[in-house]
């Protein structure tokens, strides 16, 4: 699904909060995912896509267990974040992490 839902095995819905910028036309993808299937990136982490390939992950704060609250505060630093994105032969390939980005 995509709108950062899936199914659990008895077809309840888990609701796995994720914040993202898509553009589409530079195959752009800046987002910040919480799930549990990345151990080492728990409970957080952010990450740049290369249309369906990811080519950057790190772990990143957690903000809240609110939808509104991470949404306020993950808008804020938006523009950083992909600003901060790092391109190679018109491709993103990371993220500079020196920039002023809220983790």
């Amino acid at each position: 699904m995509t709108n950062g839902s899936s199914l659990n095995e008895v077809g309840h819905f888990l609701i796995k909060p994720w914040f993202n910028w898509n553009e589409p036309e530079r195959r752009l993808l800046v987002e910040w995912q919480q799930y549990s299937t990345y151990e080492d990136l728990e409970p957080v982490h952010r990450q740049v896509n290369d249309g369906e390939t990811t080519v950057y992950q790190q772990r990143a704060q957690f903000i809240d267990a609110r939808p509104l609250a991470v949404v306020e505060q993950r808008r804020s630093s938006l523009y950083d974040a992909v600003v901060a994105v790092k391109w190679g032969q018109g491709r993103p390939v990371r993220l500079d992490t020196s920039a002023a980005v809220v983790a």
